[in-house]
């Protein structure tokens, strides 16, 4: 291991280590009491992606496994910080708290029930919205994958292959669009 490599890990430990001791002297944690790292990106030009060319930067908590990519460090930033709201208000409505800052958590792995009745559907809709090698579950929503298209694009370009309206489902949830489009088959 390089010295470089060893100056992060120690970098990274410290700074848990010091988000968690601060974490104690209070009991509602906002996104400025986690511990955000910031990187950029080693793009492999064989790639040729526009997400990596888009999105340089990484912003992450590390812990939580919580990222969000971005044109340049602050909006990097920025992004993190809106995953951040949408995973604080989803643990929310299931009555469950945001880990402590600095700690280390295991992922909740969501069903895959209803993705997996629809396999061929599926995996027909990432091909459509140019997604390769993502893990989806029922709780997969078309937002997810919005880096270069808005979900309304989507919409389109999933009705022009189908011929299935979408539009009112409004989380854009993946496994309903699945659904809708397996009804219109039938």
């Amino acid at each position: 291991m390089s010295w470089k490599e060893r100056g992060r890990r120690l970098s990274k430990s410290l700074l848990m280590r010091w988000k968690r001791a601060l974490s104690y002297s209070k009991k509602d944690w906002e996104f400025e009491d986690y511990p955000v790292r910031v990187r950029r990106q080693d793009v492999n030009p064989a790639w040729n992606s526009e997400h990596f060319k888009q999105h340089p930067y990484i912003a992450s908590i590390p812990g939580i496994f919580l990222d969000a990519g971005g044109a340049t460090r602050r909006a990097a930033i920025s992004a993190l910080a809106e995953a951040f709201a949408r995973r604080r208000a989803y643990l929310a409505e299931r009555g469950e708290a945001m880990p402590r800052p600095g700690t280390y958590t295991m992922p909740d792995f969501a069903s895959t029930e209803r993705i997996d009745h629809h396999g061929d559907i599926v995996n027909e809709i990432l091909e459509i919205l140019e997604v390769r090698g993502a893990w989806v579950s029922d709780e997969t929503c078309l937002w997810h994958f919005t880096l270069n298209e808005s979900v309304d694009e989507m919409c389109a370009r999933i009705r022009g292959r189908f011929g299935a309206d979408i539009s009112d489902i409004e989380d854009g949830n993946l496994a309903a669009i699945a659904e809708r489009i397996a009804e219109g088959r039938r």
